[in-house]
């Protein structure tokens, strides 16, 4: 790791060249769980629930964050990388199409979203005093005429 930021060696190098470095930066896919815990630190529930809900989010994070270094990673290699080094890859269309919406849900949608589902998650109760009434469905008796 250097300067917060992740350095993968390949050991695929170009005729001639140094082998290819991807680089990713761990704190891009992170910043929810500062979210997440403003959010936790906020609601009126015991201090040791608010630390086990962060707790459990920072394991929750850390795989939100270890999707979006594997999507940026491939996706340096594939996209970014000398043709010499993308050859080693023979995707089709529909691999790329994968790759490319897989790097953007773990980039632009899991970093705000994962958060706030999470939030909702741990504090049901919390939500159904502010909104009123149940959150959970139930089930109900259809009239038969």
């Amino acid at each position: 790791m250097v300067n917060q930021q992740f350095v993968m060696h390949t050991n695929i190098p170009p005729p001639g060249e140094q082998p290819v470095f991807a680089v990713a930066m761990p704190l891009i896919y992170g910043y929810g769980l500062a979210m997440f815990a403003a959010m936790t630190l906020a609601t009126p529930k015991p201090e040791n629930k608010k630390w086990r809900d962060i707790g459990i989010a920072y394991v929750v994070f850390l795989f939100v964050q270890l999707f979006g270094i594997i999507n940026k990673t491939f996706m340096d290699l594939v996209y970014r990388a000398p043709p010499e080094i993308s050859n080693y890859f023979p995707l089709v269309q529909a691999h790329l199409d994968i790759l490319g919406t897989s790097y953007q849900i773990s980039t632009l949608v899991m970093p705000p979203t994962v958060p706030l589902i999470l939030w909702i998650l741990f504090n049901t109760s919390y939500m159904e005093t502010l909104i009123g009434h149940k959150l959970v469905a139930t089930k109900t008796q259809r009239k038969r005429d």
